[in-house]
């Protein structure tokens, strides 16, 4: 239930350590191997009292931090924000990840969490269906079905990716033509 295939998955893709495709099929063995119905309770983390803090296990870099995130809340299950991510909180191993919370830490990141959350509440959020799509070495896609369906682009590249056309990010709450680099947006389809 607590799960950690999960938060070394997003942590190692954020790193750069696992390919995009390596990162699919760990999702997809997950799924093809378990009972799918246990898909929506997984804990899905990216820090917890046992591990290194996120954003630190991430050089403390903003950008890759803010992807983690996304992924954590936007994959299938149910996620847990430790106390703390929402504010880039830094953190060794413990004892150190346990740290006294730091209230308004990071402004921007309490408000990117929370868009994410209201994102999240949506029903194709809650539903086990989805699928993913490699657009290229760097980027692809998660696709979240419902009564509304959502597209989440992942762009893992140091440089921008010019969409197809533009579309109305959910994240940003603006009309984009391009991903920045190292950025989670969502599209509904």
């Amino acid at each position: 239930i607590t799960n950690y295939t999960s938060l070394n998955a997003i942590k190692n893709l954020c790193k750069r350590k696992l390919s995009i495709d390596e990162f699919i099929n760990i999702y997809e063995k997950d799924r093809g191997e378990g009972n799918i119905n246990y898909l929506p309770s997984t804990l899905n983390m990216i820090s917890n009292h046992d591990t290194i803090r996120c954003f630190r296990d991430l050089d403390k870099d903003k950008d890759r931090f803010k992807v983690a995130l996304a992924l954590d809340l936007l994959l299938p299950g149910a996620s847990l924000i430790y106390y703390g991510d929402e504010q880039m909180m830094d953190g060794g191993m413990d004892p150190d990840c346990r740290r006294g919370m730091l209230f308004n830490n990071c402004d921007e990141m309490y408000q990117y969490t929370k868009k994410l959350i209201n994102i999240k509440k949506n029903d194709a959020f809650k539903n086990i269906d989805f699928t993913f799509e490699k657009i290229s070495d760097d980027v692809f896609t998660l696709t979240r079905y419902g009564n509304d369906s959502f597209i989440v682009y992942v762009n893992l590249a140091d440089s921008e990716y010019n969409l197809p056309f533009s579309q109305w990010d959910l994240i940003t709450d603006k009309e984009i033509l391009f991903l920045t680099k190292m950025s989670v947006s969502v599209f509904k389809k």
